[in-house]
Protein backbone atom coordinates (compact mmCIF):
# COMPACT_ATOMS: atom_id res chain seq x y z
CA UNK A 1 0.00 0.00 0.00
CA UNK A 2 2.34 2.43 -1.39
CA UNK A 3 1.53 6.15 -2.43
CA UNK A 4 -1.52 8.40 -2.42
CA UNK A 5 -4.98 7.61 -2.44
CA UNK A 6 -6.95 10.87 -4.28
CA UNK A 7 -10.33 11.02 -4.09
CA UNK A 8 -12.55 13.80 -5.78
CA UNK A 9 -15.68 13.99 -4.04
CA UNK A 10 -17.40 16.92 -5.99
CA UNK A 11 -18.57 19.87 -4.29
CA UNK A 12 -19.81 19.84 -0.93
CA UNK A 13 -21.80 22.56 0.78
CA UNK A 14 -19.84 23.08 4.28
CA UNK A 15 -22.36 25.22 7.06
CA UNK A 16 -21.21 28.41 8.49
CA UNK A 17 -18.84 28.98 6.31
CA UNK A 18 -20.13 31.23 3.59
CA UNK A 19 -19.54 30.41 -0.05
CA UNK A 20 -16.82 27.55 0.42
CA UNK A 21 -17.34 24.10 -0.24
CA UNK A 22 -14.95 20.93 -0.16
CA UNK A 23 -13.69 20.25 -3.52
CA UNK A 24 -10.86 17.12 -2.83
CA UNK A 25 -10.17 14.79 0.05
CA UNK A 26 -6.90 13.87 0.13
CA UNK A 27 -6.05 10.16 1.94
CA UNK A 28 -1.71 9.48 2.26
CA UNK A 29 -1.12 6.04 3.95
CA UNK A 30 0.72 6.03 6.51
CA UNK A 31 4.14 4.30 7.43
CA UNK A 32 3.54 0.74 8.39
CA UNK A 33 4.30 0.66 11.52
CA UNK A 34 1.40 -1.53 13.06
CA UNK A 35 -0.83 -4.02 11.70
CA UNK A 36 -4.60 -4.45 11.20
CA UNK A 37 -6.73 -7.03 12.57
CA UNK A 38 -6.36 -8.86 9.06
CA UNK A 39 -2.60 -8.32 9.38
CA UNK A 40 -2.36 -5.00 7.01
CA UNK A 41 -1.85 -1.60 7.67
CA UNK A 42 -4.19 0.49 7.04
CA UNK A 43 -3.88 4.62 8.47
CA UNK A 44 -2.69 7.73 7.40
CA UNK A 45 -3.24 11.61 7.17
CA UNK A 46 -6.75 12.97 5.87
CA UNK A 47 -6.32 16.56 4.25
CA UNK A 48 -9.21 18.48 2.19
CA UNK A 49 -9.54 21.01 0.40
CA UNK A 50 -12.42 23.67 0.54
CA UNK A 51 -13.49 25.85 -2.99
CA UNK A 52 -11.18 28.86 -2.00
CA UNK A 53 -8.32 26.70 -2.25
CA UNK A 54 -7.77 26.78 1.63
CA UNK A 55 -6.37 23.50 2.46
CA UNK A 56 -7.02 22.02 5.62
CA UNK A 57 -5.20 19.32 7.50
CA UNK A 58 -7.62 17.22 9.75
CA UNK A 59 -5.62 14.24 10.63
CA UNK A 60 -1.81 14.51 10.94
CA UNK A 61 -0.46 11.76 12.71
CA UNK A 62 -0.89 8.65 10.64
CA UNK A 63 -4.27 8.10 12.87
CA UNK A 64 -7.06 8.03 10.01
CA UNK A 65 -8.57 4.82 9.28
CA UNK A 66 -8.31 3.96 6.04
CA UNK A 67 -11.46 3.41 4.14
CA UNK A 68 -13.14 5.35 7.20
CA UNK A 69 -13.91 8.59 5.31
CA UNK A 70 -17.59 9.54 4.42
CA UNK A 71 -19.33 12.12 3.54
CA UNK A 72 -22.94 12.61 4.41
CA UNK A 73 -25.70 12.51 2.08
CA UNK A 74 -26.51 16.10 2.71
CA UNK A 75 -23.08 16.69 1.34
CA UNK A 76 -22.51 19.14 4.95
CA UNK A 77 -20.86 16.36 6.93
CA UNK A 78 -17.21 14.65 6.82
CA UNK A 79 -16.44 11.86 8.82
CA UNK A 80 -13.42 9.63 9.69
CA UNK A 81 -12.33 7.29 12.40
CA UNK A 82 -8.60 7.45 14.17
CA UNK A 83 -7.34 4.79 16.07
CA UNK A 84 -5.01 3.73 18.33
CA UNK A 85 -1.88 1.49 18.72
CA UNK A 86 -1.78 -1.86 20.60
CA UNK A 87 1.24 -4.02 21.27
CA UNK A 88 0.43 -7.81 21.67
CA UNK A 89 2.03 -9.94 23.58
CA UNK A 90 5.18 -10.35 21.20
CA UNK A 91 5.78 -6.40 20.87
CA UNK A 92 3.84 -6.00 17.80
CA UNK A 93 1.61 -3.28 17.28
CA UNK A 94 -1.64 -3.29 15.64
CA UNK A 95 -3.91 -0.42 14.93
CA UNK A 96 -7.75 -0.14 15.70
CA UNK A 97 -9.60 2.76 15.21
CA UNK A 98 -11.91 3.51 18.37
CA UNK A 99 -13.04 7.20 17.60
CA UNK A 100 -15.34 8.59 14.89
CA UNK A 101 -14.48 12.69 14.14
CA UNK A 102 -17.66 14.33 12.35
CA UNK A 103 -16.77 17.85 10.79
CA UNK A 104 -18.88 20.45 9.93
CA UNK A 105 -18.64 24.12 8.86
CA UNK A 106 -15.17 23.81 9.18
CA UNK A 107 -14.49 22.10 12.97
CA UNK A 108 -15.42 18.91 14.51
CA UNK A 109 -18.69 19.31 15.59
CA UNK A 110 -18.53 15.22 17.52
CA UNK A 111 -16.32 12.93 17.98
CA UNK A 112 -17.93 9.20 19.15
CA UNK A 113 -17.10 6.02 20.77
CA UNK A 114 -18.15 2.41 20.58
CA UNK A 115 -20.21 1.85 24.10
CA UNK A 116 -20.07 -1.94 24.42
CA UNK A 117 -17.06 -2.33 22.77
CA UNK A 118 -13.77 -0.18 21.51
CA UNK A 119 -13.23 -1.32 18.25
CA UNK A 120 -15.32 0.62 15.40
CA UNK A 121 -15.66 -1.58 12.17
CA UNK A 122 -18.04 -0.02 10.24
CA UNK A 123 -20.06 3.46 10.24
CA UNK A 124 -22.58 5.16 8.44
CA UNK A 125 -24.65 8.39 8.16
CA UNK A 126 -28.47 7.29 9.20
CA UNK A 127 -29.97 10.36 7.78
CA UNK A 128 -28.68 13.66 8.52
CA UNK A 129 -28.88 13.22 12.57
CA UNK A 130 -27.79 10.08 13.18
CA UNK A 131 -24.71 7.77 13.13
CA UNK A 132 -24.91 3.69 13.08
CA UNK A 133 -21.84 1.86 14.01
CA UNK A 134 -20.76 -1.60 13.97
CA UNK A 135 -18.28 -2.24 17.15
CA UNK A 136 -16.60 -5.06 18.63
CA UNK A 137 -13.81 -5.50 21.13
CA UNK A 138 -10.42 -7.08 19.59
CA UNK A 139 -12.12 -10.02 20.01
CA UNK A 140 -15.41 -11.70 20.65
CA UNK A 141 -19.01 -10.53 19.51
CA UNK A 142 -20.01 -7.13 17.67
CA UNK A 143 -22.23 -4.43 18.76
CA UNK A 144 -24.45 -2.33 16.49
CA UNK A 145 -24.90 1.46 18.05
CA UNK A 146 -27.26 4.35 16.86
CA UNK A 147 -26.10 7.50 18.15
CA UNK A 148 -27.52 11.12 17.42
CA UNK A 149 -24.67 13.17 15.92
CA UNK A 150 -26.20 16.65 17.31
CA UNK A 151 -25.94 14.92 21.56
CA UNK A 152 -23.85 12.26 21.02
CA UNK A 153 -25.87 10.20 22.97
CA UNK A 154 -26.58 6.56 22.30
CA UNK A 155 -29.71 5.59 21.16
CA UNK A 156 -30.24 2.03 20.47
CA UNK A 157 -27.48 -0.99 21.17
CA UNK A 158 -27.74 -4.74 20.15
CA UNK A 159 -25.98 -7.58 19.59
CA UNK A 160 -25.10 -7.89 15.72
CA UNK A 161 -25.76 -11.66 16.24
CA UNK A 162 -29.55 -11.26 17.83
CA UNK A 163 -32.42 -11.32 16.06
CA UNK A 164 -33.40 -7.63 16.98
CA UNK A 165 -30.28 -6.75 14.71
CA UNK A 166 -31.71 -8.50 11.30
CA UNK A 167 -34.49 -6.09 11.55
CA UNK A 168 -32.88 -2.80 12.01
CA UNK A 169 -32.75 -0.65 8.83
CA UNK A 170 -30.05 1.53 9.97
CA UNK A 171 -27.51 -1.53 10.71
CA UNK A 172 -28.47 -3.67 7.41
CA UNK A 173 -25.57 -6.11 6.82
CA UNK A 174 -24.23 -5.82 9.64
CA UNK A 175 -25.95 -8.75 11.38
CA UNK A 176 -23.72 -11.69 11.84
Amino acid sequence: RCGVLMVVVGLVLVEGAVGQTVARVLYQPGKAVAKEMDGESRHGQLTIWLSDGKKVQLVKDNRCAEDSVQLSKDKKTIGWATGVFYPDSRGEQYYYPTELHVWRGGKVIRTLKGGKAPVIEEWRYVGTTEIAMKVRGRHGPAYLELLSLKSGNRLKSVAAYSEEAKKLSWAKGWDE
